[in-house]
């Protein structure tokens, strides 16, 4: 990264806490998880910069579109997504303190967000029930490609049982695990488009 996208960088994350007046940087390890944080990644968020490059990529439907991010560690992206007019955002992460971050940021920020109905939830992502409105989905890479097959699969169940057309926005670092370890086994996952963020992340567009 050049000095002048090194600083670019620093005052967009600079603005954007200081905005809302949260704390979502930061590097937690899997072992801080608990017992049952095999298989998950480190919790290190997306900058902002690559968040507005993500949501540039599709169009919100207002108080239609439900957007859930999996693995929300501190709330960076459910609380960034909810300042689009979605019906309902969704944070879901293993962590119970990174969790408690991210509930102390949502009240700070809750009164200045256009969607007024934001949920953390804390829990095992294979096991969180799939809402049957559920439209737009984010990754950034936050676990395994076995865990990440059973998390789509419990998506794609839900489409079945509620058909509805969902969109998956997968993020990934360069050698990153990547949807297309998992496509051979979800022949239902198609893949629609691939673009680069930076020099170092990707973002993959998929749909069930």
């Amino acid at each position: 990264m050049s000095l002048l996208g090194k600083i670019r960088y620093k005052v967009t994350e600079l603005y954007y806490e200081h905005k809302f007046g949260i704390k979502t940087s930061g590097l937690v390890m899997p072992d801080d998880f608990g017992e049952k944080g095999d298989g998950c990644h480190a919790y290190l968020p997306l900058s902002y910069l690559g968040l507005k490059s993500v949501f540039k990529t599709f169009s919100v439907k207002p108080n239609e579109d439900v957007f859930i991010d999996y693995g929300s560690g501190m709330g960076r992206v459910p609380l960034f997504a909810a300042n689009y007019p979605f019906k309902k955002v969704i944070g879901v992460e293993l962590s119970g303190q990174l969790n408690q971050i991210a509930k102390e940021n949502l009240k700070h920020v809750q009164d200045k967000l256009v969607c007024k109905e934001v949920e953390i939830y804390e829990g095992d992502a294979r096991e969180y029930p799939v809402p049957n409105d559920a439209s737009v989905i984010y990754f950034f890479m936050p676990f395994g490609a076995d865990i990440l097959s059973e998390v789509l699969r419990k998506i794609h169940q839900s489409v079945v049982s509620s058909p509805r057309k969902l969109s998956i926005l997968y993020v990934y670092p360069t050698g990153g695990v990547t949807l297309n370890h998992v496509t051979p086994k979800l022949e239902w996952l198609k893949i629609t488009e691939e673009k680069v963020l930076s020099s170092s992340l990707n973002l993959m567009i998929a749909t069930i």
